[in-house]
């Protein structure tokens, strides 16, 4: 498996020309995910495994990468947690999550929290225009109502 220093080169290949609503380089956003998720590592409520997968959790949806490609190079663990923080196409977003939330994975509930908690960070939404602020927290805001209810555990 690639060392997290690899893989943050690997997806900033992946995510090359892609930017955030903010106009920031994407792969800046999946860095944040791992920095987030490595307290939780750190606390014992998810494996260490969990900070690959938060830097590809947006790899087989927004970018070329296939899942052969994610499993050879960082092993069945890490695709299964990737797998689970991929809304797959046309299944609406609070579905997705309850449907990931159901799966008891600790790890992708992490990541997937981790992902939502730097969609919603404050200093973040400051960055982007008023209208696009207000729709991320109305997206955003019951999902993470859910995530309390359901995974208690994480906001401890």
């Amino acid at each position: 498996m690639l060392t997290l220093d690899e893989t943050i080169a690997y997806i900033k290949q992946k995510h090359r020309g892609q930017t955030d609503k903010a106009g920031q380089p994407y792969w800046e956003h999946p860095v944040r995910v791992m920095e987030r998720c490595q307290r939780l590592v750190d606390a014992g409520l998810c494996r260490p495994f969990a900070l690959w997968a938060c830097l590809l959790h947006d790899v087989l949806e927004d970018t070329a990468t296939d899942e052969a490609e994610v499993e050879r190079l960082f092993g069945t663990e890490v695709l299964a947690c990737v797998r689970l923080d991929t809304r797959p196409d046309g299944v609406d977003y609070r579905e997705y999550v309850e449907r990931l939330l159901a799966s008891g994975c600790r790890e992708a509930t992490c990541v997937k929290w981790c992902d939502l908690q730097d969609n919603i960070d404050p200093a973040r939404l400051k960055t982007l225009p008023a209208e696009i602020a207000q729709r991320l927290e109305a997206k955003y805001a019951p999902v993470e109502a859910l995530f309390r209810e359901k995974a208690p555990w994480l906001s401890t």
